[in-house]
């Protein structure tokens, strides 16, 4: 028997439950899942068991998944059938062996490109560009301006047929290129000096490209940190450690992520005191979009880290942990900051243990991400604004 107060507490549970997912899913998005752990592996065998953080342009899906006897691959969903991109059973273009493991792909148009790895590490950057899959850059391209080969490619983000990427080398050697029209340039690396800094960079991480312009993170000497743009071939600053934190306190010292969209570039500051926001660079303004004061939206705590960034026409979507323990998917898509979903809610039926998204997660008026349900089952949904 339930005392009156156990009851009480559970009809407040459930309503609260109820209220919050009906927001989330009936004012102002609608849901369809792409695939789940019952749909068939594409050219593979069984079904999906695991899905890794997906991407969207358009109407187009790519993701990376994995399936029953270890297989795993890239795969897309394009005008609404499922196909495979490349995965363990397929042999690395120039190469004698077989991808053994993928990176988180990023898609422009119908062309996917991801890092692949074969037993020994990582092998390059691929792509189905031109309707057959073939290496980017690997570990048999020379560096641009050096005499010496890649070692290894992280975060290749793709925009038509350009491929962008963060590149490393034997010696030491590290930074950013763009590949366009089967030629590889340099954008920036170590010999670089500082836009707006003094010394040389040091290291640079999460690359992302719109066109033929690319924005990154990087670090240098003396804890100096900043994002840049390279537009036009021309190195610009946006911001770095001597930077005012907006609505915060002191400088920035340090950034994690960064999303370039029409020249302007989205991305998360720290700062001192465990500081954290996710920012908004545009016409030579920045906003602050939400931090460590902003509500989780369920009047329960508020935002302390945030991760996951994407933007697109203006719009950011990003992953937001919650003092209380909760977190969910966050966006301005539709005037104002949303949570589309989080833990702990329900969708078709069914209760959320986790939800995460990657980049280059919303394209539009949608936005797509996974779904870690309670009874261990995963699925990629798309959310789509209701107009």
């Amino acid at each position: 028997m339930y005392t009156i107060k156990q009851i009480t507490e559970l009809a407040t549970e459930l309503s609260r439950d109820f209220l919050t997912s009906a927001k989330v899913s009936t004012t102002k998005f609608t849901f369809t899942k792409i695939a789940d752990t019952s749909t068939p592996v594409p050219s593979g065998r069984g079904n999906f068991d695991f899905f890794f953080e997906p991407c969207i342009d358009g109407r187009n899906v790519a993701f990376a998944a994995s399936g029953s006897g270890g297989q795993e691959g890239i795969y897309t969903n394009v005008g609404g059938s499922l196909s495979r991109v490349a995965d363990t059973s397929c042999r690395i273009p120039d190469d004698a062996e077989k991808f053994s493991f993928f990176s988180e792909p990023s898609i422009s148009g119908n062309y996917v490109v991801f890092s692949g790895f074969r037993s020994g590490g990582l092998r390059g950057v691929y792509t189905n560009i031109g309707g057959t899959l073939q290496q980017v850059v690997d570990t048999c391209f020379l560096v641009p301006g050096t005499p010496n080969k890649f070692s290894a490619f992280w975060t290749p983000s793709n925009s038509g047929s350009n491929v962008a990427f963060e590149g490393e080398g034997i010696d030491g050697q590290e930074g950013v290129y763009i590949s366009m029209n089967g030629s590889l340039h340099r954008v920036a690396d170590k010999s670089t000096a500082i836009t707006g800094g003094y010394g040389k960079f040091t290291s640079f991480f999460s690359v992302s490209l719109d066109g033929s312009n690319v924005a990154f993170a990087a670090k240098g000497l003396e804890r100096q940190r900043g994002v840049y743009t390279y537009i036009g071939e021309q190195l610009e600053k946006v911001v770095d450690s001597f930077t005012p934190i907006p609505g915060g306190c002191g400088n920035f010292t340090s950034f994690s992520e960064v999303s370039l969209d029409d020249n302007n570039v989205a991305f998360i500051g720290l700062g001192v005191g465990g500081q954290c926001g996710v920012y908004v660079s545009a016409h030579d303004k920045m906003e602050l979009i939400a931090d460590t004061s902003t509500s989780d939206l369920t009047g329960s705590g508020n935002l302390y880290l945030i991760e996951s960034i994407s933007l697109n026409g203006g719009n950011v979507v990003f992953r937001g942990f919650s003092t209380s323990g909760h977190h969910g998917i966050y966006t301005t898509l539709g005037g104002s900051l949303t949570q589309i979903i989080g833990n702990n809610m329900m969708l078709d039926g069914k209760k959320l243990s986790c939800v995460s998204a990657g980049r280059r997660c919303i394209s539009g008026n949608s936005i797509i991400f996974v779904a870690v349900f309670t009874d261990g089952s995963t699925s990629i949904y798309k959310a789509d604004l209701v107009i």
